[in-house]
């Protein structure tokens, strides 16, 4: 609810309890907040004048977020929260990341927020390195149980490696190099075929870990997994963003056109 909550004023929150619950909405709503005010461009292309409002959104969603975690001590919500978006947006130093990220896995060890946002802050465009980022999911696939959708952060890894190839270096001879690599696409389908190949969307939140798959297959140029993918989520697409996916299931006709463009 509150990642929906863009349309009402900050003010509207004042009344907003002080409890777990409470606050936990009030964190995730400054973070959408923030980031919507930000964008979602490079740094050096977004305007100065977003900057201060991000700031000071992220700090209040810290606050927020922080008081929730000490009303709840079992829910890894709130550090979950912490260890991506509020520690990439407000640049924390890496050992304040780690530790909301370990207070959430302690809460619950195979929480997959906390997860992905390690791994968006181990990624290269966020200061880490790709060997960084890969080292992290092929651990956490490990650990993760057979067929759970956690292991989908290894889809995640090998999506922000090839982002960063072909939307900041824009090198497409390494970004072909990259989506060519037998190892790459050997992990990629074997994981379709454990996890996501016959797990079906029973409620909103299987759709995350579909759209995932479905995109990276997409880049992939995985034209028959792709094709079952659109099919699941083709009910669900009034909730999905207007991504590559997004297009995908608008204009099925399209998916020829879209692999090429997205692995040139």
């Amino acid at each position: 609810a509150a990642e929906h909550w863009d349309l009402k004023a900050p003010e509207s929150l004042d009344t907003c309890p002080d409890t777990a619950a409470g606050n936990l909405f009030k964190g995730v709503y400054f973070i959408n907040r923030a980031w919507d005010v930000r964008g979602g461009d490079l740094a050096h292309k977004v305007k100065e004048s977003a900057w201060p409002t991000f700031q000071s959104c992220l700090e209040t969603a810290r606050d927020a977020l922080l008081r929730s975690a000490s009303q709840d001590q079992e829910d890894p919500t709130p550090h979950a929260n912490l260890c991506g978006a509020v520690a990439k947006g407000l640049q924390v130093e890496s050992c304040l990341k780690k530790e909301w990220f370990l207070e959430a896995v302690k809460r619950d060890p195979l929480n997959e927020k906390a997860h992905a946002g390690r791994l968006s802050n181990l990624c290269r465009k966020w200061g880490g390195s790709h060997l960084e980022m890969h080292t992290f999911a092929e651990e956490t696939v490990k650990k993760a149980p057979q067929g759970s959708t956690l292991k989908m952060i290894q889809y995640d890894a090998f999506y922000e490696q090839w982002l960063f190839l072909y939307s900041i270096t824009k090198n497409k001879p390494e970004t072909k190099k990259f989506l060519n690599d037998q190892r790459t696409k050997n992990i990629s389908m074997s994981l379709y075929k454990e996890v996501i190949e016959a797990h079906t969307i029973q409620d909103v939140s299987d759709v995350s870990p579909h759209v995932r798959a479905a995109q990276w297959l997409l880049i992939l140029g995985a034209k028959q997994e792709v094709a079952k993918e659109l099919e699941k989520l083709r009910p669900w697409r009034k909730i999905i963003e207007d991504g590559i996916v997004g297009k995908a299931l608008e204009d099925p006709a399209s998916i020829d056109s879209l692999i090429q463009q997205l692995s040139a």
